[in-house]
């Protein structure tokens, strides 16, 4: 079985790498009617636990929340490793393997996130991180865009949660819920609203910058 992304797996799983595959005309596709916001509507960590989706998504997944104003530092880059452990899109167990950089994490609770998967490469148009101690909780507004340069755009939220180990290893456990698409072969229209959970651990693996 093929190793995934950590956070955006989802749009891959129905499709393929071929870069005439995707491309078609789907617009950006709200779903009101299960709870998620848009991502406009997005303007701190309290918004993403008013999505129903994305809180079922976090059980499923028994991902947490780190609350407090006094994160650990985690800037830097790091390999990622791990599998999935809930999904509405690949099979549980599925394995991931990318690399992530956080960035510019600031008094004021914001922080950058990237992510270099497979298929997908996903940044964090907005994000922001609350915990105390070694224990975090990152909030994610993502932009995926594929990497084939077809023009395919994912919208996402995703959170992530875990600790910081004594040897700089992240323990995490993420949930990510895709809550519109746009530029994409419309067979993509399903994946949103769809939920992705892993469990992994990201390694440092050097200094990074964001884009």
């Amino acid at each position: 079985m093929p190793s995934r992304s950590l956070v955006l797996l989802l749009v891959a799983c129905g499709g393929s790498n071929d870069p005439g595959f995707a491309g078609g005309g789907s617009q950006i596709e709200e779903r009101e009617d299960t709870g998620t916001p848009g991502l406009q509507d997005v303007e701190g960590p309290g918004d993403f636990e008013a999505s129903d989706v994305l809180v079922s998504c976090m059980e499923r997944g028994e991902v947490g929340v780190e609350n407090g104003d006094e994160p650990p530092e985690v800037e830097g880059g790091y390999s990622v490793a791990g599998e999935a452990v809930a999904s509405d899109s690949w099979p549980v167990g599925t394995t991931i393997e990318s690399s992530m950089c956080l960035w510019d994490q600031a008094d004021d609770g914001t922080i950058g996130m990237i992510e270099y998967g497979n298929d997908f490469d996903s940044v964090a148009e907005q994000a922001w991180i609350t915990g105390e101690d070694s224990a975090f909780t990152v909030w994610m507004e993502l932009i995926s865009e594929d990497s084939w340069d077809s023009g395919c755009v994912l919208q996402s939220l995703g959170v992530m949660t875990g600790s910081v180990n004594d040897d700089g290893d992240l323990d995490l456990r993420t949930a990510a819920v895709p809550v519109g698409i746009e530029g994409c072969d419309s067979h993509y229209d399903s994946f949103v609203g769809a939920c992705w959970a892993t469990a992994i651990t990201s390694t440092p693996n050097g200094e990074c910058e964001g884009p």
